[in-house]
This record gives structure tokens, C-alpha cells and sequence, in this order.
């Protein structure tokens, strides 16, 4: 179409130019939305951020089969976020990612108070043994309906040696979306089973979001160093396997889908590309999260509190997050000369300083108004 500017070519994916990528983080925006402490100190940090390519680093063409390469994304810059932006656990034993350090992980990186449900049990149906499984409920999440409380969830067998389960990702939605609380913004279903998306049986997915039932659900079950093998070495984890599993787990569980830089929301196509992704959040992204955090509290939350939050998650798993609190570290030095204040020492400051590489991206942001929030189906990989 004359005129329309193009995203993709002959050889795919184009990366958005440095025009686009500064007009995708709104600063503008942000400087006029509010005259709070909180704003001005995000809104300066982000102008200098934004100048730094080398700690925000603008994504670049992808190669042959990576996300990118097979997959159209628009991208979803702060505006548009603004006009279409509207936690369940069942990981059973297994040896999953400890889920109290990824609740806290969790409410450090999205700045939003996060509670850990009870489990549901997942059995064989008296109907469909082989194709389906059936939910005993817990007294706290039972659905409001009867034809809710009788719904199952679809599966398959997977691997001929682990014998391994893939559950479809359609009939988790229905079900979370059926025990969601009153007060909750969203339901979150981290599981140990593979997933497979209804829509696509012969795939797989490690995670999937969907806006218009306000839920997701993620496995660990391939980010675990063990996934292809028994259940037995499952169980044996050494220290630095259960390392990996928490960084990997704590990637996928704030991952969303973008396009600008190089950030945690970037689609990722099996494990390589996802390790090879920074895990904190490009200026574009973080923008919306502070924007979501508005819609919780009218103030926001405070990017720096965020940050030595995040220091402090990393220092105490340092052993699989050296980058990550590097990166932290320097970040929090831009922001002391962004607003200057009474000098204090960040403890991720006196840690020893890894290569600064990137390494996390979240997302979920809302507006500084009310604007009605609508459903769109997102796949996480």
C-alpha cells in the first residue's frame, strides 16, 4: 500500500530505526501524564536510557529460524498499549522452581502485590481416561457454576521415552477463567506438564497468555536441565541445575512479546534464543509497566525501589543472575546522576561488577487513565 511503511521484506523482519523506537516509548507522554516525584524521576531516567545503546541494545534481524524469522509481530508501542490494555499454581512436586522465590521475583519485577493459590489436582477422567483429566477443586477456588466445576482438560502423551504429559492451553483458560477471584487482576497457572496449543496440536508452547479470560499459563517442564530424562533424575538436581531452572522460570513468568530492543519481551523460538535474551525490561516496556502499576496505586511505583528490589532477588541467587546484577547495579548509578539525591550506597553497588550484558524484560503495563481493557490472545515461547 503506497504509503504504509513496511515491517517486513523479502528477507523478513525489519528492526524498527531509532525514530521508531523512541516514538514507541512515549516520553512525551509520560512527561505530560503527572507532575509526581515518581513520573519525573521514570521520565528523566528513560530520557537517558534511551541514549544508551549499548545498555539498551535495538533488536537486530533475526536469523533463520528464530521468532522472528517466522513469525509476524506488530509490536505494540506505549500508545497503542494505552488503547488496548484492559496467580493459580499447580506445579505438583516434580522438582519445579521454588514458587516462593518466583512470587517474589514476580511482584519485584511487575511492582503489584502477587498471592500464591492452592494447588489444583489434575486426575484421569471417569470418562476419558486417555484423553482427558479431570480438576478436584480446593474449597478456596471452587467455580461459581456446576458446568464449570465438571469441565476437563484435554491431553496427550508427548515423548515415547518420558512418557511425559502435554495439556492443552484452551481448556486451562476456561478453567482459570472459571476460578478467577473478585479482587484479582489476572490467574496464573505455572505447571511441570508440557503444553500444547489447542489451535496448533502438532506444536508446543512453554507459555500462553490470553487477555480476554485475564489468565496464563506457563511449564517449566522444558526449561528444566532434566526434561528428557526419568522422573528419578528429575529428583537429583544438583545446585547449579536448580540455578538454571530459576533464571529460566523467572524469564518466561514476566515474558510478553516486543519488538524495539533487546528485552525480555522478546519472542523467543525454543530454548537457545530464549537463554540468549537479557532479562530486564527495554525503556519502551518499562514504560508500560509503570503505566499498568498506576491503574494498582495513582502514583505508580518507584523505578529505583524496583531496581534495588531486583538487586536484591539477584544478590540472593547470584550464583545464576551474575549479569542481571550487574546490569542492575549500573542502572541504578544512571539513575543517581538522572536526579541527584543524598549520596547512599546501593548494596547491588558492592557486589563485583560482571560484563554489563542485558538480561531481563517484563511487561504488562496499564494506562494513567481508565481506558477499557480488551482481550487479545498471546502466545509466550
Amino acid at each position: 500500500m503506497k504509503g504504509a511503511k513496511k515491517k517486513y521484506g523479502p528477507r523478513g523482519f525489519i528492526p524498527p530505526d531509532r525514530n521508531q523506537r523512541l516514538a514507541a516509548v512515549a516520553l512525551p507522554r509520560l512527561a505530560a501524564a503527572k507532575v509526581d516525584e515518581r513520573s519525573r524521576r521514570l521520565h528523566a531516567y528513560l530520557e537517558e536510557a534511551v541514549q544508551d545503546e549499548t545498555a539498551f541494545r535495538p533488536i537486530t534481524i533475526p536469523q533463520p529460524g528464530q521468532w522472528l524469522s517466522d513469525n509476524f509481530e506488530p509490536g505494540q508501542p506505549v500508545k497503542k498499549y494505552i488503547k488496548s490494555a484492559h496467580t493459580l499454581t499447580t506445579p505438583k512436586g516434580r522438582s519445579g522452581p521454588p514458587l516462593e522465590e518466583l512470587l517474589r521475583f514476580g511482584e519485584a519485577y511487575l511492582q503489584m502485590p502477587m498471592a500464591l493459590l492452592p494447588g489444583l489436582h489434575l486426575r484421569p477422567s471417569d470418562r476419558q481416561r486417555e484423553t482427558h483429566l479431570q480438576v478436584d477443586f480446593p474449597p478456596e477456588l471452587r467455580p461459581r457454576s456446576a458446568a464449570a466445576r465438571d469441565q476437563e482438560i484435554r491431553w496427550r502423551w508427548h515423548h515415547e521415552h518420558t512418557k511425559r504429559k502435554q495439556l492443552s492451553t484452551r481448556d486451562i483458560h476456561s478453567l482459570l477463567r472459571s476460578v478467577l477471584p473478585d479482587d484479582g487482576f489476572c490467574l496464573i497457572a505455572l505447571l511441570m506438564d508440557d503444553l500444547f496449543p489447542t489451535d496448533n496440536p502438532k506444536s508446543y508452547v512453554a507459555g500462553e497468555a490470553d487477555r480476554s479470560n485475564r489468565s496464563g499459563v506457563f511449564s517449566f517442564s522444558r526449561f528444566h536441565p532434566g526434561f528428557f530424562t526419568d522422573e528419578e533424575e528429575l529428583r537429583r538436581l544438583a545446585p547449579s541445575e536448580k540455578a538454571v531452572l530459576l533464571r529460566r522460570s523467572c524469564k518466561l513468568m514476566v515474558h510478553e512479546h516486543c519488538i524495539h530492543y533487546l528485552c525480555i519481551m522478546n519472542g523467543t523460538k525454543g530454548l537457545t534464543e530464549g537463554a540468549g535474551k537479557p532479562t530486564h525490561l527495554c525503556p519502551c516496556c518499562l514504560h508500560k509497566v509503570f503505566l499498568f502499576s498506576c491503574r494498582q496505586k495513582p502514583e505508580g511505583f518507584d523505578v529505583e525501589q524496583r531496581y534495588l528490589q531486583l538487586a536484591e532477588f539477584f544478590r540472593e541467587h547470584a550464583d545464576g543472575f551474575e549479569r542481571e546484577l550487574a546490569w542492575t547495579a549500573t542502572e541504578l548509578s544512571r539513575l543517581e546522576q538522572c536526579l541527584p539525591r543524598p549520596r547512599r550506597t546501593h548494596p547491588a553497588m558492592t557486589t563485583s561488577s560482571a560484563a554489563a550484558a542485558p538480561t531481563s524484560g517484563e511487561e504488562g503495563a496499564e494506562e494513567e487513565c481508565n481506558e477499557e481493557e480488551e482481550g487479545e490472545e498471546e502466545e509466550g515461547q
